[in-house]
């Protein structure tokens, strides 16, 4: 993910670069140009590891700590006397639990697995830090984590082939699209 995020990076620059020679040829200032160019490209890659309720527990024991839990319900919480009157409204509460810096992860583990799978909610995320004291966000969803299988032969077929100078209308392209088309709840994402 590294790698696609660092290639989303140079693309985002040579067309901040391109916007920004286009605003100079029409006779901005150079300063104002990369202005406007940063505000038309602006945003950042992001990316969350998915994991089903019944896989939380593996994926859990690799962190080094866990920072929160945030869940989301589909019901206000009785103990909200003072949003009560909000109840007939509320399409989903979020919750989330924060846990102190030196709560060790085997401790929590348990505890969190149990209260997700307990709960009435199908999304919430657990943030942590891995091994490599990097942040990780981990998004918990009611979904398949395999979306596919091909025989390699037939894979291997459609690869022979492969035209690289057309790789984004190529079949692989073309079966991906199709599988994040067909789960768009899980691989939508806000565009700008």
């Amino acid at each position: 993910m590294n790698l696609i995020k660092k290639r989303f990076n140079e693309l985002k620059a040579q067309k901040r670069d391109k916007k920004k020679d286009e605003f100079i040829a029409d006779g901005k200032t150079a300063e104002k140009a990369e202005k406007e160019a940063k505000k038309q490209f602006k945003g950042y890659f992001k990316w969350q590891i998915l994991v089903r309720k019944d896989k939380l527990a593996s994926v859990l024991n690799e962190l080094e700590r866990i920072k929160a839990l945030e869940v989301d319900l589909s019901y206000l919480e009785p103990d909200s006397k003072e949003f009560g009157q909000l109840s007939g409204f509320v399409r989903k509460q979020r919750r989330k639990f924060s846990f102190g810096k030196k709560v060790s992860p085997s401790s929590l583990i348990d505890p969190i697995v149990s209260a997700v799978n307990k709960s009435n909610t199908d999304s919430g995320r657990v943030f942590g830090v891995d091994e490599d004291g990097l942040d990780r966000i981990i998004k918990i969803q009611n979904n398949p984590d395999n979306f596919g299988e091909y025989d390699y032969d037939e894979v291997a077929a459609h690869i022979n082939n492969l035209d690289v100078s057309d790789f984004k209308n190529s079949w692989i392209i073309k079966s991906l699209r199709d599988v994040c088309e067909s789960h768009n709840s899980i691989f939508k994402a806000k565009i700008k």
